[in-house]
């Protein structure tokens, strides 16, 4: 089957994507470490854990780069440059409601939220709270009329099994049953 998701179209949304899936993430990681070796504990934590951890590491260097700012020209710079980056991140979040933003301003807003969501969806996660239930993106729930999400399932070709086992004969063709999963 070839299927297709919609993307959210509200910030609000987005981030609480990003939550849950890290939550789940965390949750899952902190369930199967034990079970993770090897390469694959490696390839999680390195896209994984330490993607996630990008956003309690920009605060860390905020705060860093704030107290050691007088100590020279250096921290001066880079607290800056990190300030025009929320700056940016600021207009770009205020541009969304009036136009399509500029890439200028977009990027570092979204960067920023994606960063943010991990920190809260962090702070979730070693406060205990979990999300077992999940509902889909009131945006990305229904597509426009001829776009390519408004079929959830485009094709299916049915696996064929050389069986020994005659069919019953209430039994529906494969084919049939192709054609009422495809209409559903």
């Amino acid at each position: 089957a070839i299927a297709y998701e919609r993307t959210t179209v509200v910030w609000q949304e987005e981030f609480q994507r990003k939550v849950r899936i890290i939550v789940r993430g965390l949750t899952g990681y902190s369930t199967l470490r034990n079970k993770i070796r090897g390469f694959r504990r490696f390839q999680f934590f390195s896209h994984k854990l330490m993607r996630w951890a990008v956003g309690p590491m920009l605060f860390l260097a905020l705060f860093s780069n704030a107290m050691l700012m007088k100590t020279s020209v250096f921290y001066t710079l880079t607290l800056m440059g990190q300030l025009f980056i929320y700056l940016a991140a600021v207009n770009g979040w205020r541009m969304r409601r009036t136009r399509k933003p500029h890439p200028l301003f977009y990027l570092p807003f979204y960067f920023t939220m994606v960063n943010l969501a991990a920190v809260v969806a962090m702070a979730k996660f070693f406060s205990g709270k979990r999300q077992r239930v999940w509902d889909k993106a009131e945006s990305a729930r229904f597509a426009p009329v001829g776009s390519s999400g408004s079929n959830v399932v485009t094709s299916m070709k049915p696996l064929v099994v050389k069986e020994n086992r005659s069919r019953q004969p209430d039994e529906p063709e494969p084919a049939e049953l192709t054609e009422k999963v495809a209409k559903n």
